[in-house]
Order: structure tokens, then sequence, then C-alpha cells
């Protein structure tokens, strides 16, 4: 045995890595209604820890390895939806902040009352919440025994009455008037329909709302895809995609359900899942990709893991995520080359993201802030890689660096860093649990654990069972914060938003349509800026006032407004001109874009007293212009061509690069493409 334990001593990784193997064997037996899952991992710690103080040495490196993989990805997991779940759930969090403040107050009052030292109970307290916050509690105890005691001894009890905790809580459904259907429960389901009623599917309940889509349209024997501004007739037959009690809402507005699949008719249309894999897609919205202008399709769903998502427009796009893209039959492959379709690409980490990332939260863990009294406070190797990490999956990705990692990746570091940190807790607290778990001092640690913890766990479930354990004085403080928001937003949108058109000022327009000018240098993408002038504008004014001519810019406005993506910016320069800057768009898909205003315009202006048509100039920039001011000249000079050939006129050229001259191309391509 001797020689067993001075070799394992000796080849510490080696043990790390037998205690994680069978630790995750131990994981997977169940004991009742529970599974250790990854804390088997600290389980088996402890009993090898147990059998030679000499495994659990040194091992800080390898633990604060483990506790920057856990924490970071479960950082940049959170992160992107943590903005939304402030606001949805606010109250649990406050719940949860509550739970904290009582279950340390428990510890200080139930510790002293069975003679602990307050050693004991910090060491507990970072024990029972299973967090690695051990480092700080030594800290504060200025490293005395009896913490790392407490700790050995409250982690396991943590552990094991946590599991009992979620899983009778699991077992119960607890609604409030307030849920949502859950996606992960509900699912989601396709029922093909029948139109019994003269509707359009903007007036479909749930449509505007995101909660229902609408993909295949069977009319007169063609089928199609269905596009938001269709109205339905009797006899049209659709797909549409929902949870159950959202698709049978709509079905039941619509008509009724189909004896026919339309799923079933690929002939004209098909549909495919689609990894994504494409880095110039992650980390943005849905509703920013141009779908429908490079495949010709609509995304319908969007799946995650195990959860398959209804695709609405303000889901931001992960790697590895699945996207159900239905398309012309023929264009599937423009829709696999769209998002990239690649399993070998997504499943390569990405280092220099990774690494940076962690990187950073270590170096935002290690500030420093002094307090009064001589208290200093520092985030730490846990905490600190935790902010960084749902900092960095908020914002998605920095110009080329994406953060975000592909689901399956982030779990599998996730669960990776916390089983080798618990295996290292778990070996380097074997021994004061083996020697302190029977005594009096360690029964009455693991008795004030776990109580502590069922205390903190029953506030933060009263709270989500019950909204009036929600404080009421924090009415006060959210109407003060909201006042606040509302001021500052009037604040910014006076100072950057035309107020006629709500469109952006020229200052607000220059610093985004520079930050866009230099995205497209780092990503190679072309960028295109449309210049428009109102035809007649001047006479409008000079004939009808100026109320009128008002309403006409409003109008042009809002037609632009309804053919752009989110992604497109609308500037007004000043009297009846306006630019459009168009990211990582083309010529030809430029031209689609004004062709499509031009349309909308017109059928906005029959309502009007005159008919209102535009002088549009195109720049389309492949290499990106040296300055904001080169771009716009270029496409003014363009808007002036365009009026000099009568107005009604759109007039457009590409610059392929640095060392082509402006004047050299216009004519060549402006009748190669036959813009005007």
């Amino acid at each position: 045995m001797t020689v067993l334990t001075d070799f394992l001593a000796t080849h510490q990784l080696l043990t790390i890595l037998i205690v994680l193997a069978s630790g995750a064997l131990l994981g997977q037996i169940k004991f009742g209604p529970l599974r250790f899952g990854a804390a088997g991992a600290l389980f088996m710690g402890l009993v090898v820890g147990a059998l030679d103080p000499r495994f659990g040495q040194n091992l800080g490196m390898i633990k604060g390895l483990g506790v920057v993989l856990f924490c970071y990805t479960v950082g940049l997991a959170a992160g992107s939806t943590f903005l939304s779940d402030l606001k949805r759930q606010w109250g649990l969090m406050l719940a949860g902040v509550v739970g904290l403040a009582v279950m340390a107050a428990a510890g200080l009052g139930l510790g002293r009352l069975f003679g602990l030292t307050p050693a004991h109970v910090a060491g507990l307290y970072a024990g029972v919440l299973t967090s690695p916050a051990i480092d700080a509690a030594s800290m504060a105890t200025h490293g005395a025994a009896d913490t790392l005691v407490g700790y050995a001894l409250s982690y396991p009890v943590g552990v094991v009455v946590g599991l009992i905790m979620v899983a009778i809580i699991a077992k119960r459904c607890w609604p409030a008037s307030k849920d949502n259907t859950s996606m992960a429960e509900a699912g989601l389901t396709a029922v093909s329909t029948v139109v019994d009623r003269e509707t359009s599917i903007r007036q479909t309940p749930g449509f505007n709302d995101d909660q229902v889509r609408m993909s295949y349209l069977l009319r007169d024997g063609e089928m199609r895809l269905a596009t938001p501004d269709d109205d339905l007739h009797v006899g049209d037959q659709v797909l549409v995609v929902g949870n159950p009690d959202d698709v049978n809402r709509a079905v039941e507005h619509l008509g009724h359900v189909s004896e026919r699949t339309l799923t079933n008719e690929r002939n004209e249309l098909d549909f495919r899942r689609f990894v994504v894999s494409n880095p110039a897609l992650v980390g943005r919205t849905l509703g920013s990709i141009d779908v429908r202008g490079r495949t010709s399709g609509k995304v319908t769903r969007v799946r995650r893991g195990d959860l398959d998502m209804l695709a609405r427009s303000d889901i931001v796009l992960q790697p590895g995520d699945r996207v159900l893209c239905v398309v012309p039959a023929h264009r599937l492959s423009d829709a696999a080359d769209l998002f990239g379709d690649s399993e070998a690409r997504v499943s390569q980490v990405d280092a220099l993201s990774l690494g940076l990332g962690a990187a950073l939260g270590l170096l935002l863990g290690a500030l420093m802030v002094a307090l009064p009294r001589g208290l200093q406070f520092e985030l730490g190797t846990a905490a600190g890689p935790l902010v960084m990490g749902m900092i960095l999956g908020s914002i998605h990705r920095t110009g080329p660096l994406r953060w975000q990692l592909p689901h399956a990746t982030n779990a599998i570091l996730r669960q990776l860093g916390l089983m080798i940190f618990l295996a290292c807790v778990g070996l380097a607290s074997g021994p004061a649990f083996l020697s302190q778990a029977v005594s009096g001092t360690g029964l009455a640690v693991i008795a004030v654990s776990a109580v502590t913890l069922v205390l903190g766990g029953a506030i933060v479930i009263a709270a989500a069972w019950n909204g009036a354990t929600q404080f009421a004085s924090l009415v006060v403080i959210a109407v003060l914060v909201a006042a606040l928001r509302d001021s500052l937003i009037e604040q910014r949108n006076r100072a950057t938003v035309d107020g006629l058109t709500g469109a952006l000022n020229r200052r607000a327009f220059e610093l985004v349509a520079e930050r866009e000018r230099l995205r497209s240098g780092r990503n190679g993408s072309a960028i295109t800026l449309a210049y428009f002038d109102l035809d007649g504008f001047k006479q409008v004014n000079d004939g009808l006032g100026h109320a009128s001519g008002d309403r006409l810019l409003r109008v042009f406005a809002a037609s632009v407004r309804a053919a752009i993506r989110s992604t497109d910016v609308l500037c007004r320069m000043g009297g009846d001109e306006f630019v459009l800057l168009l990211p990582e768009t083309d010529a030809k898909d430029a031209v689609v874009v004004v062709d499509r205003v031009r349309r909308i315009l017109a059928e906005l202006s029959n309502a009007e007293p005159t008919d209102m048509t535009t002088s549009v100039g195109i720049a389309t920039y492949r290499f990106p212009p040296s300055s904001i001011e080169v771009m716009i000249a270029g496409a003014d000079e363009l808007m002036y061509r365009a009026k000099e050939r009568g107005g009604d006129t759109v007039v457009g050229s590409v610059i392929v690069g640095p060392w082509t001259r402006w004047s050299d191309q216009i004519e060549e391509i402006d009748r190669a493409l036959s813009w005007a």
C-alpha cells in the first residue's frame, strides 16, 4: 500500500485522472431520486484524499484552472440572456441576495450557539454554497485551519442537500401568473391548416409577437413560401409553427387542420437543418441576416443543444446552432453556403478567444478595490472570469473575435472544469473530513450547514412561488430607475435622431458609419451607401406648404424603414436628402433594397396629394473607402447624375480597390448592370 500511495503522491496528475474517472462512474449511480453527476468527483476525491494527505498538496494551479474553465464558460452561457433575465426575474434575483444574507446571519447565530469559531462559519458558508470562494474565506480569516475544516465538511453537505432540494422542487409544478410556456416542456409543433376566412398572415394571433411562424403556403395547387405581407384566402393552406397552445389559437383563427401534410410535398419547397458554422453569422441576431435575400427562404426553428426554439428575430446565433430553413428545393446549397453547415468547423475550439477571454477574467479578478476601514475587495479567480464571461457573452463578438463557444463545447469545458475543481477540493479536504466528520465540531458544522442552506433555499422558493414576497420598497427604486432611463433615452435621441423623420442625424450617422467602414475592412465585405434626393420637393413646399413637405419626408422615412434590415442605417443629411448605409451588401443586393424602397414609396404616396419619386445614387465599395466623407461624396455625385437624367432614376457604381479611379468605372458598370 505504501508503494502505491508513494507512486500516486509522486504522480499527482495520474491521481487526479483516477479520481475524475471513478467520480464520473459514481456520478452515474442512482441513489433513490438522486444522481451525484459531477459531484461524484468530490466524493471520490474525499475517499482517495483521506488515504494520504500528500495527494491534496500543491494542487492550487490545477484547481485554479478548473475554476477558471467552469466559471468563464458559465458566464458565457449566462451572458447571452442575462439582461433579459434581469428584467424578467429581478424579484427572484433579489430573493437570492436576501437568501444569502439570511444564510450568513443564520450561520453566525447557529455557529455561536454550537460553539463554532468565526473561521468555521466562514469556511462552512463558502462550502455549503458549493462555491470556489474558499480563497476569499481563507484570506478573511488569515489562513486559519478551522476555515478549511468548515469548508471540507460543509461542501459535501451543500451538494447532497442541494441535490435533494432540487429533486423535490423539480417534481412539482410551480406556476405563476406571469409565467410563459416553457419551450423545453411544451416543445414545437407544425400544423398544416386550411384557411376558412379572408384574413392575412399579420392578423393571425401570435404572428406579430413572434409566437408563431408560417412557412409553406399552398394556393391553387402551387406551393410557395409564405411572407408576412401575404393575404390569405379561403381554400389556402399554410403551415403554422410554434408551441402547441399558440399554434392551436392560430389554427382556430385561420380555419381547421388540414388532412394534408404540407411538409411531405418537397418538390417546390424543401427544408433542412443547417449547422451554424459561418463565423460572419455568429453573434448576430437572426433578424439582421438577410436569409430571404440570400436563399429565397426563411428560418422557422433554431435548435441549441436539446432545446428547439421558434426562430424569433431577436435570437442571437451561436456556433453549433442548428437552424431549420425552408427554401426552394433548388436553393438548398445556397442555404448551406450561408450558414456554413460544417460540423468539423464548429467542433474546433477558438483558442484565441477562449484564452483571451479567460485571461481578461483573471485580470479583472486580480483588481484590488480599497474599501472603508482598511478593507480590500477583489473578485478573485472565480468571480473575475464569471463576470468577464457574462460581459463577453452579452456582447457576443468584438470585431473578428467571437466570444461565444458552441453549445456542446461550452458544456464539455464547463463539466471538465467543475470536475477538476471538485476532484482537487476532495483530495485536499479528505484528511480533514476523515478526522472531523464524526467529532462534535464536525457534526455541528454539518448541522449548521444543512440548516442555513434550507433557510436560504426556502426564501428563494417562496419568492418564486408567491410574488407578494418581492419587496414593495423596490417599486419606488424601479420607478426612479425607469424615469432616469427614459430621461437618458430622450436626451440621447435629441442628440442623435432627426426629430421630424426619426432617422439619424449626420453627426450620429458618421459615428455609426465609421464603425461599419472599419468592420468592412476587417471582414473583407462589401459596403454600400445609397444617396436619396426627393424629386420636386421644393415645389411641394412652395405650392402646398411646409406641413405637406414635412408629411412627405415622414412618408419617405417610413418607406425606407419598411424596406431595410435592422442593421441598415438611415440618415437625414438635410432638407430632402437622405443616405442609407447597407453593411455587408454588394451592388445587386443594394439595388433590390432601393427598388423595394421606391415601390413602397409609390404605394404610400397614393394617399398624398402628389406622387413622390426619388433620384438615387448607389456607391458600392468592395474595398473600404479612406473616409466616410469620400463615401458620401461618391454617392452624392452619382445621385446628381441621376438628377441629370430627369429624376426618378437610379445610377450606381462599384469601386473594387484603392487603385481604381471613380470616374473610370461609372459608365461602364452602369451599362453592364442596367440600373438606369
